[in-house]
Formats: structure tokens, C-alpha cells, sequence
């Protein structure tokens, strides 16, 4: 970008910003996230740039402070001091160079001495880890706090990512977070709010006639098929497979690693075996990005456990790695040296018509 264009384009988030609030919005948040313009303008991986724009860190956080200014102005402009905004970023990038937590934490103290109303995390799962040190274990919320400044501190902080009950809900504020975001929630439970005040539970998927009920356009419920069950094909596929389960099975009792593949390589599976049943499916997805892929590594494993079969529907937008989930759990079957398994475990397998990887030792 040529500088007249970088200055246009912050001209641009401030149209967005008044646009907002003619339109009566109580505030907005800047998208610093997800490896859109502002997140590229601060990662190293990014910005090479060699002039005001970009090089060292204080130069990279440039066009996000810029961003966050002509906000503010033009909330001033209307005279609405209690005009809301917000700034929501990723924590860190996998690549080589990228952003670091620590490097996270520097743009988050310049933002918060600009002045804000709040930040808010985009991790797919609000108890995340690190993605560049995986065997940190460490939440990256808890590091939020014991690296925050002073200026840091005063700013109320947002959590999101697998809140879908009141008890997820609770177990992130107790994490340290101040507020939580649901978004996955609302669009299968629009009463997600009472419900989980009142303690009730909420539903986690819409089915596949619930389209204008939810009042949810054609587009998005496209890109929602890993959150859409067809209930009458359900019914008949456990009538299938209640019946495939009448053929006895026998495992060598015990617990087994295997491997699928997954996005980064071998995706570890560890899988608990009585003589007759699937215990437990314990995925290490430590190594694998987080993102729209996370759904595979805890709806498959449970519906496998559910089911006590591996004839299930990988998840749309995450097929590699709902594949690599089930060709671990496959091959752990083999392992546990399954007799019948043929009749039961592959037979399913093979009617999902999903072929068990080679590539798996």
C-alpha cells in the first residue's frame, strides 16, 4: 500500500465508525484479528515494510493506534463520550516470524494508554494454550494477567470460543476473563441468555428444518453444516447401528496411541478399551491450528463413544481433521486387536464410505 492509500484507508474505518452510529449503534470493535488489514499491518510476518508503517514492533503498532484514534475522533465529533469501542485481536500467529504473546501484550498496553472499553480474545476455545509453545499448557488468559501492565489492567477483557452451556460460561469468568462472547450459541438457541440464567440447557445444534425458525440466511447456513443435524437420518442411522451392534466384539482391555494426520502431521489418538466397549478418546490437538477444526476434536470423538462406531459424518469446513480422528481411533481399534471388527467397526466404517488412511502405521 502507498501511503495515500494507508491514510485513505483509515479515513475508511472512521466512515465505518460514523456510519455506526447514525445508525444507532451503542459502539463498535475493531477487528485486529484473524489475519485481516489491522493484524497484518502488526505481525512481522506480514509487515515488511521499511518506512513509518512497519519494521520494529513500535512502528508496527502505528496503523492499529491510527485505527483506534480516528475512532475515538469521530465518536467525539458526534459528541458521544459513551460511545463504546472495543479492540478484539488474535494472541499469536504459528508463523516464522510472527506474533508472540509477549509481542500481543506490547500493542495491547500502547492501545490501552490511547484509551478503550474493553479487548477481546479470538481463540476458538476460551481455555486455549499456546499455539507456538503447545507444551506450554499454561492458559493463554492466565499469561494475560501475569504480563498485564497497569495500563492493561483497567481494561476489561472478553472471552469466547466453546461456550455453549451456563457452566462454560462460569468456568471462563472463573479463568479470569471479565465477559464472555457467544456467538456459535445464539444461532441455535436465540434464547441462549435466559436459559442460561435460569440454568437451563441450551441446544448445541440446529436441525436440519429449523432453517426459518432461526431466521438465519441461506449463506451462513451453509458454512454452519458442522452445526446442523438431520434428526430423522440420525434416528435411522442408530436403528443401523443398534442393530450392527448385536454382533459381539472383543478388545484386549487397556489404553492405545495411534495416529491420524492431521493439518501439521500425525495427530495423536489415545483410546481406552474395556473387553467389550470404547471407554474414552483422548485427541492431542496441541500441534494443530485452532480454528473451525476444533469441532471435530470433541464432537467426533463423542459421537464415536455415543455410538460405540466410527460410521460418522466428518464436519463440514473440517473433513481432514474429523478424518484424522477417526483414522486414529481406527487404528487403535486394530491395536486393541478387535476380533469381529470387520463386522462391526470397519463394516460401519465402510458404509460412511470413508476409507481408512495408508498413511497411518
Amino acid at each position: 500500500m502507498t501511503e495515500e492509500q494507508i491514510i485513505g484507508m483509515i479515513d475508511h474505518f472512521g466512515d465505518a465508525v460514523n456510519r455506526a452510529i447514525l445508525a444507532g449503534f451503542d459502539g463498535v470493535e475493531i477487528h485486529g484479528a484473524n489475519t485481516y488489514l489491522i493484524q497484518q499491518f502488526f505481525s512481522p510476518h506480514s509487515n515488511r515494510r521499511t518506512d513509518k508503517w512497519g519494521g520494529d514492533i513500535e512502528k508496527r503498532t502505528t496503523f492499529p493506534l491510527a485505527i483506534l484514534e480516528k475512532a475515538k475522533q469521530v465518536a467525539n465529533a458526534h459528541q458521544m463520550p459513551e460511545f463504546i469501542i472495543g479492540y478484539r485481536f488474535s494472541p499469536e500467529e504459528i508463523e516464522e516470524p510472527g506474533i508472540r504473546f509477549e509481542e500481543t501484550m506490547f500493542l495491547l498496553d500502547k492501545l490501552a494508554q490511547s484509551g478503550l472499553d474493553y479487548f477481546h480474545f479470538s481463540m476458538g476455545n476460551y481455555a486455549r494454550n499456546s499455539i507456538v509453545n503447545p507444551e506450554d499448557k499454561e492458559p493463554l488468559i492466565r499469561k494475560f494477567h501475569a504480563l498485564k501492565s497497569e495500563n492493561v489492567a483497567k481494561v476489561p477483557v472478553i472471552g469466547v470460543g466453546g461456550i455453549a452451556q451456563r457452566k462454560d460460561a462460569d468456568a471462563a469468568l472463573e479463568q479470569g476473563y471479565d465477559m464472555v462472547s457467544i456467538g456459535k450459541g445464539f444461532l441455535v438457541e436465540p434464547t441462549w441468555a435466559k436459559k442460561a440464567m435460569d440454568n437451563e440447557v441450551c441446544a448445541e445444534f440446529a436441525d436440519i428444518a429449523q432453517q426459518q425458525a432461526l431466521m438465519i440466511p441461506t449463506p451462513l447456513w451453509e458454512i454452519m453444516d458442522y452445526m446442523i443435524i438431520d434428526s430423522a437420518a440420525e434416528a435411522l442411522k442408530h436403528q443401523r447401528i443398534k442393530e450392527l451392534q448385536s454382533v459381539e466384539i472383543k478388545f484386549e482391555p487397556g489404553e492405545y496411541t495411534a495416529y491420524g494426520y492431521g493439518h501439521n502431521g500425525k495427530l495423536p489418538v489415545t483410546v481406552s478399551f474395556s473387553e467389550d466397549k470404547i471407554l474414552d478418546i483422548s485427541v492431542d490437538s496441541s500441534k494443530e491450528s485452532d480454528g473451525i477444526a476444533n469441532p471435530a476434536f470433541e464432537r467426533i470423538p463423542q459421537q464415536i463413544l455415543d455410538g460405540q462406531t466410527l460410521n460418522i459424518d466428518v464436519i463440514s469446513g473440517a473433513t481432514v481433521s474429523s478424518q484424522a480422528v477417526l483414522d486414529g481411533v481406527s487404528n487403535a481399534v486394530d491395536l486393541a486387536g478387535a476380533t469381529q471388527k470387520h463386522c462391526v467397526v470397519k463394516h460401519v466404517k465402510r458404509l460412511s464410505g470413508q476409507p481408512k488412511s495408508s498413511k497411518t502405521p
